[in-house]
């Protein structure tokens, strides 16, 4: 748990590290005051200092609308230094501009943004070109000017967009699978059927073993008693259901099978049935009728219970007063609408045109309070307007993509501009990335990309948290290292398992066979900010200079130049370490920054955290120079000494004992290393050879059988592998075939034919 010491938060956090190794995570933590006026952090008070965010902190909305503002920091360790801003983007001189640029300075790296005003896409027809239809390239509109941005990965590149394929190619492809489906058909069937006996047999097979079990005693005595015949003989249970062969239960009642029923009744049972549900729509069919007449053109017309039924002739007479009242509500309608076009006009893109003629003269300013306030009423009311109807354009576009798949963006499932299809519904009025690199803008010739080729969305550019399950942080996540061995044991059992002669399994081992082994967790998961905005490494006492991140154009202060020393008390003494600053978070509105440093003691195993209960740990502060001079002067203290070498044992591998160090490490640190017979690499490949010398002798006969079961199976699953990729192979050239004919008109030749002939349909 978390304790405030000395101005500080202080953590200490049990984790396993992306290297396997495990170690108790101390992580301090303190935010500090931007002034104004001051190029100097002032450390808030002590009762004012936010406490180590064990959570998320989400300021923009759900997980699943927007990423989160600061990630939870109880994270064992970081590979770089994360420097995240928060706030916003604004235009210089505090005017509106359609386009400008912001930027963050640490140290000698700056990192900038181009920040756009809203802008949309708008698709282009497509041109007749040599006697065919052209798919245009959309074009951008122009941004409009903005004084500010949130800086959110809401704005930038991103999203979800729909996959829509072309009509005419998905009724091809539906027209070829229907062939092939055809053709296929005997083929599932006869697999369908060969899964079915195999299951048959093996369900008859475990029958026969229980009954086998039963008649030799094997099962409870209890439970065999129950089993008799009517007779006395085994076969029923207490309640007088059959267990095989018996035609009585053990009260004597006769037990009648479906198959024991007598063929002539079933068949007069089945004829009543049809006849009760003809003589039913019958009787419903006259009800019906009872409720219509027949009009003067002949046509049944229904009648209203509990209305006045009117002749023919009062009838054609209500129609044409009613024709006449119609007529009249639209000529009152018709001058109504003139009359408000003389007042206001609306233009094509829903602006409001008055009329001069009918506004007072002299200054705005001057009119009647009424007169202004009908008039912003008006423009209120038509700007509500407006805006309830590109929401309901909107909702009436997704309802009709409705039918097609959605894909997130795998580079920011947030943003704007993801698109995967040249099509009006999804470019027309898309909105545009506001958030871009300025060396990497998107443009019309990259921004539809293809379904297939992912890997090439650009990347999502911002100062923020970048989104956990985002390429490219996602790649670096996995389970933990402790956890592979199990999960490979565990995926190649499932593989063993699957059946060898069945072609759906076998593309389940073929699909895993193609896949990418999966990797361990990395260390590099953890940073949370963007890769552009990742530090190798801070001292801590580096310039910061934001420009337009804040009203007045730029902002500058300095870290606070401290370096934190970790001290642990397990209860042995104390253990020191020096901490590592990874994250440095600027709320620019909020006139805030905070600081996290982190560092790893070793732990033995799980089991040291119930032998010392009670770990204690804290920090001490030193300033940048003064722990400078510290190392300094250990440094030339050891240089001067007695010429024996000190072994420093906090730079050893946390997940290693001497004799394990490496063989490059064992050199540089002056380890001694013990020869051995054989290659042993890790302590569990020492264990297993004493373990196997302990018991002098191998069953040779054994793992021969082994060996030769295994090379069984592999021969096997090569086989079935085969088989596959020939029957992909041939039903690819079959589709093909298919597609061909369909493409010149053709009738479809018979599987085999044209390869029977030499070669393909001719068109």
């Amino acid at each position: 748990m978390a304790e405030l010491r000395k101005g500080y938060w202080v953590h200490l956090l049990p984790v396993e590290r992306p290297s396997g190794a495990l170690a108790i995570a101390l992580i301090a933590r303190r935010t500090y005051s931007i002034a104004a006026d001051s190029a100097v952090l002032v450390p808030l008070p002590d009762e004012e200092q936010p406490p180590i965010l064990e959570q998320d902190r989400c300021d923009e909305g759900k997980p699943e609308k927007a990423p989160p503002t600061v990630e939870s920091e109880l994270v064992p360790e970081k590979l770089k230094v994360d420097v995240i801003v928060l706030g916003k983007a604004y235009a210089p001189g505090g005017k509106p501009l359609a386009s400008f640029e912001c930027a963050v300075q640490v140290g000698e790296r700056r990192e900038r943004l181009r920040i756009w005003g809203p802008r949309k896409a708008l698709w282009q027809p497509p041109k007749k070109e040599n006697q065919k239809l052209v798919p245009q390239l959309p074009k951008f509109s122009e941004p409009e000017p903005i004084k500010d941005l949130n800086l959110s990965y809401l704005h930038a590149y991103g999203g979800k967009s729909w996959f829509i394929q072309d009509d005419g190619e998905l009724k091809r492809a539906g027209q070829i699978q229907e062939v092939i489906d055809a053709e296929n058909a005997e083929k599932k069937a006869a697999t369908q059927k060969k899964k079915d006996d195999k299951k048959k047999a093996e369900d008859k097979q475990k029958k026969e073993a229980e009954v086998a079990a039963l008649l030799a005693g094997k099962t409870e005595s209890a439970k065999a008693e129950k089993l008799k015949y009517g007779d006395g003989s085994e076969g029923f249970d207490e309640e007088g259901v059959r267990l095989w062969n018996a035609a009585a239960s053990n009260d004597g009642t006769a037990v009648l099978s479906l198959e024991e029923l007598d063929k002539a009744e079933l068949a007069e049972m089945a004829a009543k049935m049809r006849r009760d549900a003809e003589e039913q729509v019958e009787r419903e069919r006259e009800a019906a009728k009872q409720k219509l007449r027949k009009n003067a053109d002949g046509e049944w017309i229904e009648v209203d219970d509990g209305a006045e039924l009117l002749s023919d002739a009062d009838w054609e007479k209500a129609k044409t007063e009613a024709g006449v009242q119609a007529e009249k509500d639209a000529l009152a309608l018709a001058e109504a609408s003139r009359k408000r076009t003389k007042e206001t006009v609306q233009s094509s893109d829903g602006t409001q045109v008055l009329d001069m003629e009918a506004m007072p003269d002299g200054d705005p300013d001057t009119w009647p309070d009424e007169l202004k306030a009908k008039l912003a009423a008006q423009d209120e009311a038509g700007k509500s307007a407006r805006e309830k109807a590109e929401i309901e354009r909107q909702k009436a576009i997704e309802a009709a993509l409705a039918q097609y798949p959605q894909v997130m963006c795998p580079t920011n499932p947030y943003g704007k501009g993801f698109c995967l299809a040249n099509q009006r519904a999804l470019l027309q009025r898309l909105e545009l990335p506001q958030i871009e690199h300025p060396d990497a803008p998107l443009t019309p010739n990259d921004l539809i990309r293809d379904v297939v080729r992912l890997d090439e969305v650009p990347f999502a550019y911002g100062f923020g948290t970048f989104p956990r399950h985002a390429r490219p942080r996602v790649q670096q996540f996995g389970p933990p290292l402790s956890a592979m061995a199990g999960i490979k044991k565990a995926m190649a059992e499932y593989q063993r398992g699957l059946d060898l002669e069945d072609d759906e399994q076998v593309r389940i081992l073929q699909a895993m066979g193609n896949q990418a082994p999966t990797e361990p967790l990395k260390v590099g998961f953890y940073n949370a900010a963007p890769v552009n905005m990742q530090w190798p490494t801070l001292r801590g006492d580096e310039p910061v200079t934001l420009t337009n991140l804040t009203k007045n154009g730029t902002l500058w202060f300095k870290l606070p130049g401290k370096v934190l020393i970790g001290e642990l008390d397990r209860g042995n003494g104390v253990e020191r370490q020096d901490l590592k600053l990874d994250t440095l978070v600027i709320d620019v509105e909020q006139k805030q920054a905070t600081l996290v440093w982190r560092t790893q003691f070793a732990l033995k195993n799980w089991e040291e955290l119930s032998t010392y209960p009670h770990m204690v740990g804290w920090v001490l502060d030193l300033d940048v120079e003064q722990k400078r001079d510290m190392e300094w002067a250990d440094r030339l203290k050891a240089a001067q000494g007695e010429g024996t070498a000190v072994l420093d044992l906090n730079a050893m591998p946390l997940e290693s004992e001497p004799y394990l160090v490496p063989q490059e490490q064992s050199v540089e640190l002056g380890v001694l290393e013990l020869p051995k017979e054989g290659s042993y690499l890790r302590a569990e490949t020492d264990e297993q050879w004493i373990k196997d010398a302990a018991a002098g002798v191998h069953d040779l006969d054994a793992e021969e059988a082994e060996r030769r079961a295994e090379a069984a199976y592999q021969a096997k699953k090569a086989k079935a592998l085969a088989g596959l990729t020939k029957a992909d192979k041939e039903e690819a050239e079959r589709r093909q075939e298919v597609a061909d004919a369909l493409a010149a008109g053709t009738p479809v030749p018979l599987k085999g034919q044209a390869q029977a002939k030499g070669g393909k349909p001719k068109k």
